[in-house]
């Protein structure tokens, strides 16, 4: 991949990714700029940051707009815009890299769960890298060639981070009073995703149809829980060729 020749970045956004692009932009030598709909949320994250303001998306050579916006908006504003000399990316794990329209255009997407107001150490952050165009402050990353991969490395990331930490949250919910014990487990559990061995464990795994009725009879009043609790269950019973 060749290094785009970025003289200017322009950020379109004031969310979360804007907030950590800005963040991780703060020693460049090159221009930043921030753009952004909500002129009051745009004032103040160029305010906190200390980054210029644009009032237009201009169009120039050496310049990269990064669309730091939901996916459902970032295709109708790339083709409105129209850039002829500026490069283009978009920052999600799931939209088609054709919903760029520049000549010049690229996705970078990093796998990692972005909020304003915490900042990350990007240097640890993995990033997925596709089209001719990276961008100049990520060194970390992997280059893929096809939306499918990263379709899927997404859809993964969904199931690691956003179902389990609803899942979390539920069980927080749930045990109210005595939650901290649980965190020696939860710490276990990232540790033992760390190996290819089958570290599996629970009444499911070795078919323990007295502790699943237990616990069948304590969701009793949770149908949300019990449905989740059923799936997993029969769906890690059915690995091990266990029938419930």
């Amino acid at each position: 991949m060749m290094r785009y020749q970025v003289t200017d970045l322009l950020v379109l956004g004031t969310g979360n990714l804007a907030w950590n692009i800005l963040s991780w932009t703060q020693n460049v030598d090159y221009r930043v700029r921030i753009w952004g709909r909500n002129s009051q949320e745009r004032d103040r994250l160029a305010q906190e940051w200390g980054t210029e303001i644009s009032e237009t998306v201009e169009d120039k050579p050496g310049q990269i707009v990064i669309y730091a916006l939901r996916d459902d908006v970032i295709a109708e504003m790339s083709s409105s815009l129209c850039l002829k000399y500026s490069a283009e990316v978009h920052l999600s794990g799931s939209l088609p890299l054709e919903s760029l329209q520049a000549a010049k255009r690229g996705v970078c997407w990093p796998v990692a769960s972005l909020r304003k107001g915490k900042a990350l150490d990007l240097s640890l952050i993995p990033w997925v890298v596709q089209g001719d165009v990276e961008l100049p402050f990520v060194s970390n990353f992997k280059k893929i060639e096809s939306d499918i991969e990263r379709k899927k490395l997404h859809l993964s990331a969904v199931f690691f981070n956003n179902f389990v930490y609803f899942l979390g949250k539920q069980m927080e919910d749930f045990n109210a009073q005595d939650i901290d014990l649980l965190d020696f487990i939860k710490y276990q559990t990232i540790e033992n995703l760390q190996t290819s061995a089958d570290l599996q464990t629970g009444p499911a795994s070795r078919g323990d149809l007295v502790s699943i009725e237990q616990h069948r009879d304590l969701l009793l009043e949770s149908e949300n829980l019990k449905a989740i609790y059923e799936l997993f269950t029969q769906l890690i019973a059915k690995k091990y060729g266990h029938e419930l």
